[in-house]
């Protein structure tokens, strides 16, 4: 990870939390000790996170998508995919895709559960991990996109309606 992730006005994207916008640094007193910490704001969740300045390198976090890569994640979910294997062997590899913190791979995961869902074909546990998929999905075209979760869930929804056609 590169120290310029980590500047104030910059949006990061957290596998486990979504994505945050670094705020400010700040100091902290813990135990009698300072701290410099930098201060992230995660605006869905109404959550706030601090995180030491001397271990940001150890942070498991990403910078924002570009808007090509985006474009590309855009296009993976235009593609239908087959899905092979049991249950169990799926669902290991679709929770490593997600915590991989890659959004194609993430669109990947959408882009093979959307069908079953959308058939009502799922077994338990697929929806969850769907949910989740497309929670981080849509938070990060927010922003990348500039537009608001009404939009974000539109545009999905036009690139899997030209899917089926």
């Amino acid at each position: 990870m590169t120290k310029n992730k980590f500047t104030i006005g910059n949006y990061l994207v957290f596998p486990k939390y979504g994505i945050g916008k670094c705020d400010s640094y700040q100091q902290v007193n813990v135990d009698g000790k300072n701290y410099e910490m930098l201060v992230i704001n995660f605006a869905q969740s109404k959550m706030v996170l601090k995180l030491p300045k001397d271990k940001l390198n150890n942070i498991d976090c990403r910078s924002l998508s570009t808007p090509k890569q985006m474009h590309e994640a855009l296009q993976i979910l235009s593609k239908l995919k087959r899905i092979y294997g049991d249950w169990k062997r799926r669902q290991r590899v679709y929770y490593r895709k997600i915590t991989s913190n890659q959004l194609h791979l993430i669109a990947e995961v959408i882009s093979e559960l959307r069908p079953l869902i959308a058939a009502g074909t799922n077994v338990n546990g697929e929806l969850e991990i769907y949910k989740n998929a497309l929670n981080l999905f849509i938070q990060e075209l927010m922003v990348v996109k500039a537009c608001d979760m009404k939009t974000a869930l539109q545009t999905i929804e036009q690139i899997c309606l030209i899917r089926k056609s």
